[in-house]
């Protein structure tokens, strides 16, 4: 295999392992084609599932579902969260220097 050929292999076994519900009949011919094989390197000396490539592409897509499922409940409720957070924090500065500028001039003695 040439190295344009195994570069446009790598990339294609890599969208397919970062997509694999969408490339599951692809993902199981390629296993079949290449029994016993790690169907990104076409190498034995380790399964698919050993495959640091596949591992990596793994945990990128179990990382985007957390991403998306905690973006899509928790965006509103955070931001809303921090304005209360900010307004109140806005409030406590400004009761502590009407207070303070209250002691300031009420010194007389």
């Amino acid at each position: 295999m040439s190295e344009a050929e195994r570069s446009a292999h790598h990339k294609k076994i890599r969208a397919w392992f970062l997509n694999p519900s969408r490339y599951k009949s692809e993902l199981e011919a390629e296993h079949r084609k290449h029994q016993g094989k790690c169907i990104y390197h076409l190498s034995k000396t380790h399964l698919m599932e050993n495959c640091h490539v596949k591992k990596e592409c793994d945990a990128i897509v179990a990382g985007r579902g957390n991403t998306q499922s905690s973006t899509s409940t928790s965006t509103n409720p955070s931001g809303h969260l921090r304005h209360m957070i900010e307004e109140s924090f806005e409030d406590a500065i400004a009761d502590q220097v009407e207070d303070s500028s209250a002691e300031a001039t009420n010194d007389t003695n």
